[in-house]
């Protein structure tokens, strides 16, 4: 009898325990799941080893050895041959395993190529908590620190202008669009650098031609949006910061859109650098809200116990649908005059109003949608660093793989790229310790190199020369 079954004295039949069922029949499944992907492991190996190609190249089998593989549905152990084969140049017995390159096995590396374009995927659609992806792959068993060290490891170099120039494509009918939405603000992280820790200033632009009432595929109402991240030292930003925002604004909008001829419309916190933002770019600015509605709750927090503060609250926040006039002339400047323990934080709100009455005004205007600067900030810095010290490099490959999501670009093709053409070339010179020697047929092209190689322009020179 299996342990899925119950049995009922009141019933005639054996019922079904649905938890055990469940979780012996997956138990099962993944088992017989390994075992054929070992199986065709192991016939590619046994296909090699019986080729006549092997034998006539000079390759001869030299032992069998036990591989450990981790994968999505856990860990994998198969045999594969190695072999040996005597370099012309040294003239000395040089061994290899030919099957890891058919296979796309990385040398010393235990993660399988599909636990990793698994990690990755995860990582690009949000899941930047270390646990969670353990918690969706539970049956490879990942530490948060294993995850970290491949996030360090990860070549995203390629996410920049000349790769989006030769692969990103721009959305379709954009000429009916006439209205561009720029929003934008810093955050400040703490990051570690050669185990120095630093203060860094994450500027976050996200772009979109307007909003939407269904959600796209990636679960966002914003039509065609785009965001910019820059990430900087605090103490080596420069005045032309501001300058060089604004060049890269203006680049990027020609990538992702193909035109730059909007109608531009910049929302943010009201600081002094978003407002040369706006004017560079002739467009209406928008003041975030949530700053405004900030401001005045710290003056009266309707949280607070006092009641008083509370209606305080409301009345203020009402008078702006009336307009900035109302709300300084007929609330803000009497309560000054009445209130003397706040007055000194009426009249700095006062200059606050004032000094964005533009932003506060776009509110009534038929351009505006609203302004999400704040929440952008939380979704791809804080919710990110979530008050931990990254290593700059494993900060810098998160966000880079949460953009390229939204970016519509697959951060999984751009490291399956790589990586495809790199084992194609065998120029893993840190994995694949020999010299190409020798190229064979079309069929088959298994070059090898030196490990007295240690840069890739070496190897492509001597590619280059082969061909």
């Amino acid at each position: 009898m299996k342990d899925y079954y119950v049995k009922n004295d009141s019933f005639p039949f054996l019922a079904f325990d649905q938890v055990n069922l469940f979780h012996l029949k997956k138990e099962d499944y993944l088992k017989r799941l390994r075992e054929d992907i070992v199986s065709k492991f192991e016939d590619k190996d046994l296909e090699i080893k019986t080729s006549k190609w092997r034998k006539n190249q000079g390759y001869y089998a030299d032992g069998t050895f036990k591989r450990r593989l981790l994968t999505s549905v856990g860990l994998i152990i198969f045999k594969k041959t190695r072999y040996k084969f005597i370099d012309p140049e040294t003239k000395k017995w040089r061994r290899t395993f030919l099957v890891d390159d058919y296979l796309q096995i990385e040398k010393y590396s235990k993660w399988s190529h599909e636990l990793k374009s698994h990690v990755i995927n995860l990582l690009s659609q949000g899941s930047s908590k270390y646990a969670d992806i353990d918690k969706a792959i539970p049956e490879a068993r990942l530490h948060k620190s294993t995850i970290s060290r491949f996030v360090k490891k990860l070549r995203l170099e390629a996410f920049n202008e000349e790769y989006l120039e030769n692969h990103y494509n721009a959305p379709k009918k954009i000429e009916k669009y006439n209205t561009l939405y720029i929003s934008i603000d810093d955050s400040y992280v703490n990051l570690k650098t050669n185990n120095k820790a630093a203060k860094y200033q994450v500027r976050v632009a996200t772009l979109c031609l307007g909003k939407s009432d269904k959600p796209d595929s990636r679960n966002s109402t914003l039509i065609h949006k785009r965001v910019i991240t820059w990430t900087k030292k605090c103490k080596s930003i420069a005045n032309n910061f501001v300058n060089e925002t604004i060049e890269d604004l203006n680049k990027y909008i020609k990538i992702f859109y193909g035109k730059t001829n909007f109608n531009y419309v910049i929302c943010g916190d009201g600081a002094n650098w978003i407002k040369s933002i706006a004017s560079s770019f002739g467009g209406k600015i928008v003041l975030d809200k949530f700053h405004l509605v900030k401001e005045i709750a710290k003056i009266y927090p309707p949280k607070m116990y006092s009641q008083y503060n509370k209606q305080l609250f409301n009345c203020c926040i009402n008078a702006l649908t009336h307009g900035v006039n109302t709300l300084v002339d007929n609330y803000l400047i009497p309560l000054s005059k009445v209130d003397d323990d706040k007055i000194d934080k009426i009249k700095k709100l006062i200059r606050y109003i004032k000094n964005n009455k533009n932003g506060i005004e776009s509110y009534k205007k038929d351009y505006y949608i609203g302004c999400f600067t704040e929440s952008n900030i939380y979704h791809y810095v804080k919710a990110i660093a979530n008050s931990k010290s990254y290593n700059f490099k494993v900060f810098h490959n998160l966000i880079n793989l949460r953009l390229a999501y939204i970016n519509n670009l697959d951060p999984i093709f751009l490291w399956k790229d790589y990586f495809v053409e790199a084992i194609e070339n065998n120029m893993f010179n840190q994995y694949l310790p020999y010299k190409v020697i020798k190229t064979y047929g079309k069929e088959f092209n298994i070059p090898m190199l030196n490990n007295k190689s240690t840069s890739y322009k070496e190897l492509i020179k001597v590619l280059q020369n082969k061909e």
